[in-house]
């Protein structure tokens, strides 16, 4: 054997590589399935309500206000008063919309289904490519 090969050998460069244990693929399916929860999202509709009820939105949530007039606001809930709703946008500027301005109403929230259902699709790709360990 050339050295080339000898060191190649002692280094373990050439050598088949092994996939990673149960507990391995335990512990990254965990890791996985915690990070696709910390990112998903959906947005839900919300009807404005009657004069005096509490908007169901707690402050600091992410609004997406559509207007009659067609436009569209992405703004951090601040507060809802009898016929107003009020919310800064990504510059900090506050904005304060009449109700009847309001033609749709959607708020962002973490979506712990539509998460763990991205973690188990990945994990399924992980432990489908782990066991088509063959081509090694």
């Amino acid at each position: 054997m050339s050295k080339l090969g000898e060191f190649l050998n002692r280094t373990r460069i050439l050598r088949r590589p092994s996939w990673p244990g149960p507990r391995s693929l335990i512990v990254n399916f965990c890791c996985v399935t915690l990070l696709a929860a910390s990112g998903c999202t959906t947005m839900q509709n919300v009807e404005p309500p009657a004069s005096g009820t509490p908007l169901p939105v707690e402050v600091g949530e992410t609004v997406e206000v559509s207007l009659r007039d067609g436009s569209r606001l992405e703004l951090s809930f601040v507060e809802w008063t009898a016929d107003r709703l009020a919310g800064t946008d990504s510059k900090g500027i506050l904005h304060r919309i009449a109700a009847e301005d309001i033609s749709k109403l959607e708020v962002k929230r973490h979506s712990l289904l539509g998460s763990i259902g991205v973690g188990v699709v990945i994990a399924g790709v992980v432990l489908a490519a782990a066991g088509d360990s063959s081509d090694y």
